[in-house]
């Protein structure tokens, strides 16, 4: 089972998928063009500038200021909407949103030339349309089948930062997307973690599973094999047991490039601010919070001096919203959201990511006993007939492991099928309408 788990190489993502790309014929259209060839779809280009586009077509073999700023804002109010009434047709809506690329259009605009450099919080990259092509590719591809309504910055960090004032993918399907890459998994012994590990081996990387579930870890391991997956015992809430985890798997590896925040937990619900505890309160916030702090702290000890990895956790879209779950969960995970892009702020400079997944309503054990909720029952899905999974979180934080994602830092992807920008009691498309 180990050697066909990390030897099997990924269909091309867009295998039989049809697409149209507007602008297709030159810069960022066309290198989003060619990343959906590469990765199996059939593509027509629409554009007014036809020598371009033929020429595009015929490289590839015939596969087919003010105003701006308020057409960008626009188009992000237009795709919430619009994500909020396709959901029921399984259709997903979505954005991205790029930072200065050095395109024709954009050195004539800034007045730039080709020797020209802009800001960037993630120092020595330089932003270029394959990192717009690789989030189109995620966005395009099932491995985002639950996320709609969604504005993906691709900013290397940039909106997190006033750099003015304050404190401080060219992925091959013959090459696995994390080759050489060392990744620590807390919380990966099940569920989110354990499916965010198996898509990690997958995909060419070593893992080490820190959980506190020790026969479930090592089941994992004895599955994927032990020269691709170790255990190590960890509760996040120890500095002592995290600094071990990560000190263990530079001794073992020499090295850590991905650092995945998934332990936690959830309290019991108790829909009265009055009727919660602090004990119980101080719990979830040293596992959700407390516990992302230690290790990405400790993370980033090891990755400061190679100049180099990725930070990623999984908070919740109780980080955005209110009412879903416990004043403890939600108070922790908006807690986690704000820990990241004030360390993706900071650790730009050592070209470090820090970023989140906030997940939407998983049948997970968890979920469905805090919700009094079995196997069989349904959350209202803004995407008519869809059902989120660990699967579409651990594609997500694939992504963001991954060099396709090279300039994103400091974002919450949200994988919630669109949930958090529709008020399904009312408006033009609540459940009633």
């Amino acid at each position: 089972m180990a050697s066909s788990t990390s030897t099997s190489i990924p269909k091309p993502r867009l295998e039989n998928k049809v697409a149209i790309v507007t602008g297709g014929a030159q810069s960022i259209g066309e290198c989003i063009v060619r990343s959906f060839v590469k990765h199996g779809a059939k593509v027509v280009i629409l554009d007014v500038k036809d020598d371009l586009g033929e020429l595009v077509c015929q490289d590839l073999g015939g596969f087919a200021s003010h105003a701006y700023t308020s057409s960008k804002h626009g188009v992000v109010g237009l795709a919430k909407n619009v994500a909020a009434e396709l959901g029921k047709y399984q259709i997903r809506v979505n954005c991205i949103s790029p930072y200065v690329i050095p395109t024709p259009l954009s050195m004539k605009f800034f007045n730039m030339d080709e020797n020209s450099s802009v800001y960037s919080n993630l120092k020595g990259k330089t932003l270029g349309p394959q990192d717009i092509a690789n989030a189109a590719l995620f966005l395009a591809s099932d491995e985002s089948e639950y996320v709609s309504g969604h504005n993906l910055v691709v900013d290397g960090g940039y909106t997190v930062l006033n750099p003015a004032f304050g404190l401080i993918m060219a992925s091959s399907t013959s090459k696995p997307r994390l080759e050489n890459k060392v990744a620590i998994v807390t919380g990966g012994a099940q569920g989110i973690g354990e499916c965010i590990v198996r898509s990690f081996v997958k995909h060419g990387a070593k893992v080490v599973i820190v959980d506190v579930k020790d026969d479930e870890g090592e089941l994992v391991c004895q599955d994927l094999g032990a020269e691709f997956v170790s255990f190590v015992h960890c509760d996040v809430t120890l500095e002592s047991d995290v600094e071990n985890a990560i000190n263990t798997t530079i001794a073992k590896h020499g090295q850590l490039d991905i650092m995945v925040n998934n332990a936690g937990i959830i309290d019991e619900p108790k829909l009265s601010i009055l009727d919660n505890d602090m004990a119980a309160f101080e719990r979830v916030i040293s596992i959700n919070l407390t516990g992302v702090f230690l290790g990405t702290k400790h993370a980033a000890r090891v990755m400061i001096p190679k100049c180099s990895g990725s930070i990623i956790t999984t908070a919740s879209v109780a980080s955005i919203t209110g009412g879903c779950t416990s004043h403890a969960y939600t108070s922790s995970k908006h807690g986690v959201v704000g820990l990241a892009k004030n360390v993706a702020a900071e650790l730009g400079k050592y070209q470090i990511r820090v970023n989140c997944i906030s997940p939407y309503f998983i049948p997970t054990p968890l979920a469905l006993k805090f919700y009094s909720m079995d196997e069989n029952s349904t959350a209202y899905s803004n995407l008519n007939g869809k059902t989120l999974r660990p699967q579409d979180i651990a594609n997500a934080a694939l992504f963001l492991a991954s060099d396709e994602s090279e300039y994103m830092s400091g974002h919450n992807l949200v994988v919630d099928g669109g949930f958090s920008v529709l008020n399904p009691a009312f408006g033009l498309f609540s459940i009633e309408s």
